[in-house]
């Protein structure tokens, strides 16, 4: 309940992510729940750290990743914007058609 109407930021994860990549979360947050009940910090052995920065830096190229996606729908958006504007045109030409009709009917 407290999650749900707080305004802190929910954790989501991402697209394809493995399931060591949850085994971590998991621990981590096992780690930082265990850290703050006791008001004591944890050591991290070398492995640990380069393990946790090596997952940090693939969840940056995973972010840069869909980031770049997104660049690509841009070029979609541009092509749907140009297919609209021609029918828009279109539609505008079959108004123009349909009311100098009307005006040689009169």
């Amino acid at each position: 309940l407290r999650e749900e109407f707080s305004e802190r930021p929910s954790e989501v994860a991402a697209i394809g992510t493995e399931d060591k990549d949850s085994e971590a979360r998991e621990m981590d947050e096992r780690r930082r729940e265990y850290e703050e009940s006791n008001f004591i910090r944890l050591r991290e052995s070398k492995k640990e750290k380069q393990e946790r920065l090596r997952r940090e830096r693939k969840a940056q190229q995973g972010m840069a990743n869909s980031l770049a996606e997104l660049e690509e729908f841009e070029e979609m958006q541009s092509i749907i914007d140009s297919k609209k504007s021609k029918s828009f045109v279109e539609e505008e030409e079959q108004e123009r058609e349909q009311s100098l009709k009307r005006f040689m009917k009169k």
